[in-house]
C-alpha cells in the first residue's frame, strides 16, 4: 500500500504544481483582457481589446492542451498503480476471509498452538474491515481523478468555441470599421463585447476552478491499513 501511495504522489506533485501554474496565468491574462473589452469605448481600442483577447484564449487553450497531453499519461499510470493496488487489497481480503471460514479444527493446527491460533484469527478479524475501507478509498480516489481530467476535457472544448466565436466578433469589427460603422453605440455590436467580457471572465474562473482541482501530491501521507508491501 505504501508502495503505491508513493508512486502516485509521485506521478502527481511534479506535474500537477506546473499545471497550476501555467493555468493560474492563462487565467491571468484572461482577466487582463476582459478589463481591456470592457474599458475600450472607441472602436479602434475594441478591436485592439479583441486582439488581445483572442491572445489570451489562444494562451488558455494551450495551457489546457498542455495539459490534456501530460495529464493523459499521467492518468494511465496513476490508473495502472491504483487499480493494481486494488486489486492487491481485494486478493488479501478474500484470503483473509477464506481463513475466517476455514473449520476450527484447521485453525488450531496453528504451530505456535492454540493460543497463537486463537490471536491470529482475532487479528485477522479486526484487520479484514481496515482493508476493505482502503479497498473502498483507493477506487473512490480512481473516480475523483478521472472526474478531474473529465472536466479539464470539456473544459478544452469550451475554450475552442470561446475563441471561434471571439475571433468571428473580432472579424464582423473590422469589416464594420472597413465600411465606416462599428459606432460605439452601436446596440448590437455592445451586447456582443458585452458577452465576450463576459465569456472571458468566465473563462479565467474556470481555469482557476481547475486549478483549484489539481489532485493532492500529499497522498503519501495518508494512513494506511498496513505495511505488508
Amino acid at each position: 500500500m505504501i508502495r503505491a501511495a508513493l508512486l502516485l504522489a509521485l506521478a502527481l506533485a511534479g506535474p500537477a504544481a506546473a499545471d497550476e501554474a501555467a493555468a493560474r496565468r492563462a487565467a491571468e491574462m484572461l482577466e487582463r483582457a476582459e478589463a481591456l473589452l470592457s474599458a475600450a469605448r472607441s472602436p479602434e481600442e475594441r478591436l485592439a481589446a479583441l486582439g488581445r483577447a483572442a491572445q489570451a484564449r489562444e494562451a488558455a487553450l494551450a495551457s489546457l492542451r498542455d495539459d490534456l497531453r501530460v495529464g493523459a499519461e499521467r492518468r494511465a499510470e496513476i490508473d495502472a498503480a491504483l487499480r493494481a493496488e486494488e486489486r492487491r487489497l481485494l486478493a488479501v481480503l478474500s484470503a483473509l476471509q477464506r481463513l475466517e471460514r476455514a473449520p476450527r479444527a484447521a485453525t488450531l493446527a496453528h504451530p505456535g498452538g492454540p493460543v497463537a491460533a486463537a490471536r491470529a484469527e482475532m487479528s485477522l478479524a479486526a484487520f479484514a474491515p481496515e482493508l476493505a475501507r482502503e479497498a473502498a478509498d483507493l477506487a473512490g480516489t480512481l473516480r475523483e481523478i478521472a472526474g478531474i481530467y473529465e472536466a479539464r476535457e470539456a473544459a478544452a472544448d469550451s475554450a475552442r468555441a470561446a475563441l471561434a466565436a471571439l475571433q468571428r466578433t473580432r472579424g464582423d469589427l473590422a469589416a464594420a470599421m472597413r465600411e465606416g460603422a462599428g459606432a460605439p453605440d452601436d446596440p448590437l455590436l455592445a451586447e456582443r463585447l458585452n458577452t465576450e467580457a463576459a465569456a472571458l471572465a468566465a473563462g479565467a474562473e474556470t481555469l482557476r476552478a481547475l486549478a483549484r482541482s489539481m489532485p493532492p501530491s500529499g497522498l503519501a501521507d495518508r494512513p494506511r491499513a498496513a505495511s505488508f508491501a
